[in-house]
């Protein structure tokens, strides 16, 4: 029978040694000096104190003895644990057979080599065990290069669906409106308020003429039968119009048919009508009290066209209804959400708060040792690619403030490179963007500049047939989150490229002419703002949407400070 196997798992230490040191000696023990791999699973294991991490598999009894005698001298403790490996069943005639290795490459037999050796062939040279990360790395990339192509071919044939269907559903309707099944029907709000101006002018002509005393009491009972009964008007007295003339040619009510009906007013005396009527203080004659009557009821003759042309504006704009555009409840709350702190693990994907914070506080502790590299090998092991990239800009972070940027280097390339593993979407934008950060922090001014206008064109870029890849509020809530990181990790100059990229988006939003989409741009922008420290500019951008209710309670989001200023 074979021999059993066992795993030597780290229990616990006591040693006076510092970290660092203490890893170093006990690799030399397993022979195993320059192993970053090794190095980092060890350190792994000393600072989770207690956490019995395996660091040797595949041990014989015999081997994991004196393994806990080397290691107990440095006051680290340990426990054998039974490896938990399928063993082969093996007859008595084998167990004296020479094991054999086959070359991956040329599949050439050899004796394999042994334990902590590579093996190298004998045939062509090739290291096997390069050569089958190699391969897993390939095969690792056809995969991904596979799924980015069927997410690309998914969301093509979606967009050409959605403009396809779009194209057949404008046929159908002007078909149906050719046909005379489906006709174009005037809103319902448009006709009532047609109504309500109509009413007002009416009722507005008819009690200024009263109140003016210029309607005979016939004119004055048809016109009170006329707004009681509009539906009995006939049809030769509709639309009456007043004339005013000068003083000496008397007043008379035209827009009746008959001149016989027409009845004439006496001339008033002007010298005592102001004073009789209550004429506007300052106001002497009729004319001047036609000045000062808003109403577009009246014409004075006399007065030359560009008089009678201000006259007419200014009676259709008091009589003009303006009320002001209103807010659902529903996207009062989403414009709510606009202006709350954006948080980043809302766009983590592979990983989910708590686990990020795990490898937060690990990091910390590989930072406090002093060791750039492993802390960027612990990173970017991170299954979500923009988690990963800001566990990097942490590690860029404390290097430049800690050490002068000596890892520079080392930083750029590992961030570089994870905008490659990043698919596409949102994280391959986010991912730039600390790749952004990271230029920044080390003056690579420019090179951060164009990193960012590389991430800015991903975010407005678009399908077939200009469909944009993200809405305006989906472009919204990445720049307020690349801001975020901008601000987080002390590089604002990237943020203000941001900030002015956000205001390019609104321009597009106010030509289209959605009020939704215009109170969601005034909203990031304004959180925008927050972002930056600029409390007084996100108050401006609040007082821009257009609802006042939603202009009032948004309000109570900003600090006091931003409103009182």
């Amino acid at each position: 029978m074979s021999e059993s196997r066992f795993d030597l798992a780290i229990t616990s230490y006591y040693s006076d040694l510092p970290i660092d040191k203490l890893v170093q000696a006990l690799m030399k023990i397993m022979g195993c000096e320059n192993d970053p791999h090794l190095e980092f699973k060890l350190s792994d294991a000393l600072l989770s104190n207690g956490s019995k991490s395996v660091v040797m598999e595949n041990l014989t009894e015999a081997e994991g003895k004196v393994y806990q005698a080397h290691f107990g001298k440095l006051n680290v403790a340990t426990e054998l644990q039974a490896a938990l490996a399928l063993v082969a069943k093996e007859t008595e005639s084998s167990n004296d057979a020479v094991e054999q290795h086959t070359c991956p490459a040329c599949q050439h037999v050899q004796p394999k080599a042994k334990k902590n050796e590579p093996n190298v062939c004998q045939n062509c040279g090739v290291v096997a065990e390069k050569f089958e990360k190699y391969q897993e790395k390939v095969k690792i990339l056809e995969q991904e290069r596979q799924k980015l192509e069927q997410t690309q071919t998914k969301a093509l044939r979606d967009a050409l669906d959605r403009a396809r269907y779009a194209e057949q559903e404008k046929l159908r309707q002007e078909a149906r409106q050719q046909l005379g099944i489906e006709e174009k029907k005037t809103s319902p709000v448009v006709l009532l308020g047609a109504i309500a101006v109509v009413l007002a002018l009416g009722g507005g002509t008819f009690f200024g003429m009263k109140h003016l005393g210029l309607m005979s009491s016939e004119a004055e009972s048809s016109a009170t039968d006329a707004l009681a009964a509009p539906e009995e008007i006939p049809q030769e007295k509709k639309g009456i119009n007043i004339s005013i003339q000068p003083p000496s040619g008397g007043i008379t009510v035209s827009g009746i048919s008959n001149p016989a009906d027409r009845p004439v007013v006496a001339a008033p005396d002007l010298e005592n009508y102001g004073a009789q009527q209550q004429l506007p203080v300052g106001a002497t004659d009729l004319t001047q009290f036609g000045e000062n009557f808003t109403g577009d009821i009246a014409s004075t003759a006399g007065l030359d066209a560009s008089d009678q042309a201000s006259r007419g504006a200014q009676g259709r704009a008091s009589t003009a209804f303006a009320a002001p555009q209103r807010l659902l409840p529903s996207e009062l709350e989403l414009l709510k959400l606009s202006l709350q702190t954006p948080v980043a693990a809302q766009k983590f994907e592979q990983i989910d708060l708590a686990g990020y914070q795990e490898k937060q506080a690990r990091l910390e502790r590989l930072l406090g040792l002093g060791m750039p590299e492993l802390s960027l090998v612990f990173a970017d092991e991170c299954q979500d690619v923009y988690a990963g990239s800001l566990l990097m800009l942490r590690v860029a972070q404390v290097n430049h403030r800690e050490a002068g940027g000596a890892a520079k280097k080392e930083i750029l390339r590992a961030l570089d490179a994870l905008t490659e593993k990043a698919p596409t979407g949102s994280h391959s934008i986010l991912v730039l963007n600390s790749l952004a950060i990271a230029q920044g922090l080390f003056d690579e001014t420019e090179k951060s500049q164009e990193t960012l206008q590389r991430a800015a064109k991903k975010l407005t870029e678009t399908q077939v047939d200009s469909i944009p890849v993200f809405d305006i509020s989906q472009q919204y809530d990445l720049l307020l989150q690349m801001m975020q990181d901008h601000k987080q990790y002390g590089y604002s100059k990237g943020a203000k490229l941001l900030q002015s990229e956000a205001e390019a988006i609104l321009a597009k939003v106010a030509a289209e002419g959605d009020l939704l989409l215009r109170s969601q741009a005034y909203t990031s922008l304004a959180s925008g703002a927050l972002i930056l420290g600029e409390d007084k500019k996100a108050h401006e951008w609040v007082q821009k949407v257009e609802d006042p209710s939603a202009r009032t309670q948004l309000s109570k989001y900003l600090p006091v400070a931003a409103i009182t200023n």
